[in-house]
């Protein structure tokens, strides 16, 4: 089996390693030849969600297409495509209709609701470059499809008969709880922690008034990893820290309780919940916000909170603010539940018994 994996993005984006990199090493354990090729380099992947850089944008782009090109070409060569997302990042699907023509089956795997074609805020001009009826048009093209919830599953199944959910997973070997005493603690105050993107950071506006109030009454602190402007609460205590591959696991390890506010939006719904499994991977407890499939991973009480009014922030935080053991036990259930059913080596032989099924029907 020889399978040729696409993404959009290079390896240091988190989608391209969750849904595509993690999985080559069980699929190359069964046998399988995987190549994984991404459309932007790493250099345009570090501008591209940042304000301004358009002409660095549009130079790096120009040469990652280039390049894309002949990955193209190379498609033929190969049993199987799975693609994430879409082949090229803007205009409509010719080249996948192109990939289509070459007669290799493929497989086009998504984990947020695409279909609504947001942009980051620092590229709203692509917006006139991504055409609406583009993911129907591939849901059509591909033998089957996908995706990381139910909600995305619905979209999908209007266009597409083969459709299975294939939720977003955690290697859980390399996100594990911190070794007693490689993250020291003792005698500093608990840390709040949110890990993301700049395209994800203005969700903690969500939560600004509950932190607020918190502090009133709490001794704590707030450690922001991954937004491009710092973010000020007044009266809050907030770290700010760039993301890099290198320090991620280090910085969830260094948190004792994970934050994710999302609105209440058709985007967030289709949201596949990845940063609470990263929480609780590495056995910390997560208030959530009651929306998409979080309302589903979280059971209240067990393995962390869901909080939608400032009040139910406040009470969530405060109940595991002050209850060091509530933390560890809701941190050991939540590790339990990604173990048994998130991780990744659960995940990955349902993927390769899809690529089986696939080219065995090809």
């Amino acid at each position: 089996m020889k399978v040729l994996m696409l993404s959009p993005y290079p390896y240091e984006a988190a989608a391209t390693r969750v849904r595509c990199a993690q999985h080559i090493p069980y699929l190359e354990a069964r046998g399988a030849r995987v190549v994984l090729l991404s459309f932007m380099s790493s250099r345009l992947f570090r501008i591209v969600y940042r304000p301004g850089y358009t002409a660095g944008k549009l130079r790096y782009g120009l040469v990652d297409g280039t390049r894309r090109l002949a990955d193209w070409l190379r498609a033929r060569r190969f049993d199987l495509i799975f693609l994430y997302r879409e082949f090229l990042p803007i205009g409509p699907p010719l080249a996948e209709q192109l990939l289509a023509w070459l007669g290799v089956p493929l497989i086009l795997d998504f984990d947020d609701a695409i279909f609504l074609a947001p942009s980051s805020p620092a590229n709203q001009w692509l917006n006139i470059l991504k055409p609406r009826g583009k993911v129907p048009w591939l849901l059509r093209m591909s033998r089957a499809a996908t995706v990381g919830n139910a909600f995305l599953a619905r979209y999908a199944g209007r266009y597409q008969e083969r459709v299975e959910v294939l939720p977003s997973s955690v290697d859980t070997e390399v996100f594990r709880p911190a070794e007693r005493g490689s993250v020291g603690r003792r005698g500093e105050p608990v840390t709040l922690g949110w890990v993301g993107s700049p395209t994800t950071s203005p969700y903690l506006s969500i939560i600004a008034g509950a932190l607020r109030e918190l502090a009133r009454r709490y001794t704590f602190r707030v450690r922001v990893v991954g937004s491009l402007e710092a973010w000020r609460v007044p009266g809050v205590e907030i770290e700010h820290h760039c993301w890099r591959l290198a320090t991620e696991v280090h910085h969830f390890q260094s948190l004792d309780i994970g934050l994710y506010p999302l609105p209440r939006t058709l985007w967030a719904e289709g949201k596949c919940g990845y940063k609470a499994l990263q929480y609780w991977a590495v056995g910390i407890p997560v208030v959530c916000s009651p929306v998409g499939v979080l309302r589903g991973m979280v059971e209240p009480g067990v393995n962390g909170y869901l909080a939608e009014r400032p009040d139910e922030w406040v009470e969530a935080l405060a109940m595991l603010l002050g209850n060091g053991a509530l933390r560890r036990s809701m941190g050991e259930a939540g590790r339990a539940m990604v173990v048994a059913r998130y991780s990744a080596r659960v995940v990955a032989p349902r993927l390769h018994a899809l690529f089986a099924s696939v080219l065995e029907g090809a």
